[in-house]
């Protein structure tokens, strides 16, 4: 029972690694991250199995890369369960940025050809005009921003490609 407990313990304690390598990824280079790699890194370890369960769990969602290789990427609550406290800050606080950005634009008058990244910073400096916020810290707002239902197909604004 206690090697069980022992395997189990350090199965979750790999899910967080992962989840954390992905989330920065994502945060910081604003890439998905290869199976491959996590593969490489990880090896001797259950990493299929992690992936698996962290794929169940909606941890992370599979991407499938111009390659054909298979990647990954975080969903909004990796970031809550990555164990870096400050991913999961820059998170939040980008997302609620966006979400106040986008109510506001939302409530303004449509544009007929469609809201861009331009538009979405106009928006924030004018709600946050003495904060500056760059457009790493924007896109990964809009990035998390679909898994709350906030936007719609962000496909054009959601540019995560791997390495």
């Amino acid at each position: 029972m206690t090697a069980t407990v022992t395997t189990q313990a350090a199965l979750m304690q790999l899910e967080t690694t992962i989840l954390t390598d992905v989330v920065t990824q994502v945060a910081n280079l604003n890439q998905s991250t290869l199976r491959r790699l996590l593969l490489v890194k990880f090896e001797g370890q259950p990493v299929s199995q992690a992936i698996g369960n962290l794929i169940n769990q909606s941890f992370l969602v599979r991407h499938g890369t111009p390659s054909g290789e298979e990647a990954y990427l975080p969903t909004a609550a990796a970031f809550n369960f990555c164990g870096d406290t400050e991913l999961r800050n820059r998170a939040k606080s980008a997302t609620t940025v966006v979400f106040h950005a986008l109510k506001q634009m939302f409530k303004g008058e449509q544009k007929k050809e469609g809201l861009v990244l331009d538009d979405l910073k106009r928006h924030v400096e004018y709600i946050y005009p003495n904060r500056i916020f760059d457009t790493s810290t924007l896109k990964l707002g809009l990035y998390l921003a679909k898994d709350f239902n906030i936007v719609g197909d962000t496909d054009s604004i959601r540019p995560m490609t791997p390495r």
